[in-house]
């Protein structure tokens, strides 16, 4: 073998024997073998003593979510950065220490053992465990106080990336945390006394999947997301039983539909979105075809084929404004506004919802007097936001229809929700199950229900002010 060729050989293997399971060298920050990182906001309410976002191998509490699992790649950068010369930084540019974006590394056990703090408007890094970086001894020249800034800049545009909001002072932190405060902390809705679940009776054999419920001139309407369901169905709310009935006819113009969610404006058009196409159709009055609203998604660099059963899936009309809503449910969740005036589309709200390690789950809208009410299925949540100021108020219904990892239907995954359907009255709120053909579970019987695989729809109080 050729001398030189073994030498360089031996420093290679040499050089891969000091990289733990994700290429760290180990004689580099953090000096240990980590799984996986996340990264937090934390400390909105702007604590000087307790920021600290490990303790014990644990996160602090005062996090907001989950966090959110950072890629290989951006796992590694951050760690790039903090092996650059940092010292500066780390003793801080401006002295005032207040993070609020921790990105820390777990083990394959899932121990915290590293993590990187940072406070850009203090222009302050903390690593733990300490680095070996030497701190300066003297003030810094302007020279190297730029080269910090860019290090600092490039530690931004990361964060940035991972859609986490960074504000320029502190005070920003506090204000959007009292924005958030009431989603953090849901408040608990509870069912209604008499007869709160009903199971929905139909004459036809074929399964029906509820996914779409609302309620015009005293009479409530559902849509169903299979084939077969091609009708606008009125439920029957005579005494305790609920009865499905044919009531719009939906004359199909394609093969394949799917929908998913129903709404109507003041003057009793109904729109519904249709999940197979992912687009929005209206149904005129006196006519059984449905008209498709043609909207140019091309700008927003939305490929809508690519969706397939991850697009609309929830949709609320604004009649005043002549705004639609319409909620692509995950991979990446959003909510879209529509100007049906001008088929002008945004995103509104694609920075008030922290993403975290559950990510979005949105399944329907409904809109009323200014607030926008959503149902994200996974969490068990409806979210109200507050159309001009963003600011979001939660109730929670999960300890329902997610008790000790059974479901009120038997599933073989619990962990993904089931609720499909959202209705708001002005002392009740429905939510609509999706059961997908499956059984009411033992623990669906303790509510009294029969074992069959008929839909739902569960009836709770209204929060006063929600």
């Amino acid at each position: 073998m050729n001398t030189k060729y073994f030498i360089n050989l031996i420093l290679v293997l040499l050089f891969f024997g000091t990289l733990d399971s994700v290429g760290n060298c180990k004689n580099k920050w953090p000096y240990k073998k980590y799984s996986y990182a996340k990264i937090y906001l934390y400390n909105l309410k702007n604590n000087f003593r307790n920021n600290c976002i490990i303790n014990n191998s644990k996160i602090n509490k005062h996090v907001v979510g989950n966090g959110i699992l950072l890629t290989k790649k951006q796992s590694k950068e951050f760690i790039e950065l903090s092996n650059k010369q940092i010292g500066g930084l780390i003793a801080g540019l401006s002295k005032t220490f207040l993070p609020h974006h921790a990105i820390v590394y777990f083990d394959s056990q899932n121990n915290a053992i590293a993590s990187i703090r940072i406070s850009f408007d203090g222009e302050i890094v903390k690593l733990k465990p300490k680095s070996k970086h030497v701190l300066p001894d003297k003030t810094l020249s302007d020279k190297e106080i730029k080269n910090l800034e860019c290090i600092l800049e490039e530690y931004r545009k990361i964060v940035e990336q991972t859609k986490l909001p960074i504000f320029n002072n502190p005070f920003l932190y506090e204000k959007y945390f009292k924005k958030i405060e009431k989603r953090i902390n849901p408040i608990k809705i509870n069912l209604i006394q008499n007869n709160p679940i009903k199971q929905l009776e139909s004459k036809s054999y074929q399964k029906f999947d509820l996914s779409g419920i609302v309620k015009y001139k005293n009479n409530i309407y559902v849509v169903a997301d299979k084939k077969w369901n091609n009708f606008i169905y009125q439920i029957d709310t005579i005494a305790n039983k609920w009865y499905i009935k044919n009531k719009i006819k939906i004359c199909l113009n394609k093969k394949k539909n799917d929908y998913e969610s129903i709404d109507i404006n003041s003057d009793g058009i109904f729109y519904i979105t249709d999940e197979y196409s992912n687009e929005l159709y209206y149904k005129k009055k006196n006519k059984c075809t449905l008209s498709k609203i043609n909207l140019d998604w091309t700008p927003y660099k939305k490929n809508k084929t690519e969706w397939f059963n991850k697009g609309f899936e929830g949709m609320a009309v604004d009649s005043i404004n002549n705004i639609v809503y319409m909620a692509k449910e995950r991979s990446p969740g959003n909510i879209y506004r529509v100007d049906l005036n001008t088929s002008k589309i945004t995103e509104p709200f694609s920075n008030i919802f922290i993403k975290d390690n559950e990510h979005y789950d949105f399944s329907d809208l409904k809109y009323q007097n200014g607030f926008l009410y959503v149902l994200e299925r996974k969490k068990g949540l409806i979210t109200r936001i507050n159309i001009k100021t963003k600011e979001l108020y939660s109730v929670t219904f999960q300890r329902i229809v997610l008790n000790n990892n059974m479901r009120i239907y038997n599933t073989k995954y619990p962990e993904y929700g089931m609720s499909e359907a959202l209705l708001l009255t002005k002392k009740h709120i429905f939510i609509g199950i999706d059961n997908n053909g499956e059984t009411i579970s033992s623990y669906g019987q303790t509510f009294g229900l029969q074992k069959n695989n008929k839909p739902i729809i569960l009836i709770f109080e209204r929060p006063e002010n929600f």
